[in-house]
């Protein structure tokens, strides 16, 4: 037998019986419930990473306010919540008030028995070139109450705002 085929009689089993080991979930989630962001979690991206986040209805936005879905991972709420977030320094380059404004501020709320809440953010006109643009990166902190937490490595999100 050449070395070639014994390394392949080797290599084969030991390739095909080894992998990586996924945790498997049976059952319902019994964890703290937590919100992500939609686009993070849809785009299976890394946490911090920018979305290009266009202006058109498609994405969501309307009258330039662009509605970014958040998702809750656990049970719905009986009562509507109040969830907050941040605006993150460090990869913010945009300014409010200048770039755009939080209409709402930096809170957003989840209905009672629904899965999803929504952040607005007002894109200002004219504020930048066509050539230009800002990056607005937020951060989910979950509920003002403390009952609702914040998704590890879904919870940062990056808007991307482009001269119009």
């Amino acid at each position: 037998m050449s070395l070639r085929n014994l390394l392949l009689t080797l290599a084969v089993p030991v390739l095909v019986t080894s992998g990586c080991d996924f945790e498997t979930f049976d059952g319902p989630y019994d964890g703290m419930p937590v919100m992500e962001f939609h686009q993070v979690s849809e785009a299976n991206s890394s946490p911090t990473a920018s979305q290009p986040y266009a202006l058109t209805a498609a994405e969501g936005a309307t009258e330039n306010i662009v509605r970014l879905q958040t998702n809750l991972i656990g049970p719905q709420q009986s009562a509507d919540r109040t969830l907050s977030f941040t605006v993150v320094g460090d990869g913010t380059t945009a300014q409010e008030g200048v770039h755009y404004s939080l209409p709402n501020g930096t809170e957003y709320v989840l209905p009672a028995n629904s899965s999803f809440g929504f952040i607005e953010i007002t894109i200002l006109p004219n504020s930048l070139d066509d050539d230009e643009s800002r990056a607005l990166r937020l951060e989910l902190e979950g509920s003002t109450d403390g009952e609702i937490g914040a998704a590890d490595n879904l919870d940062d999100f990056t808007v991307r705002i482009s001269g119009q």
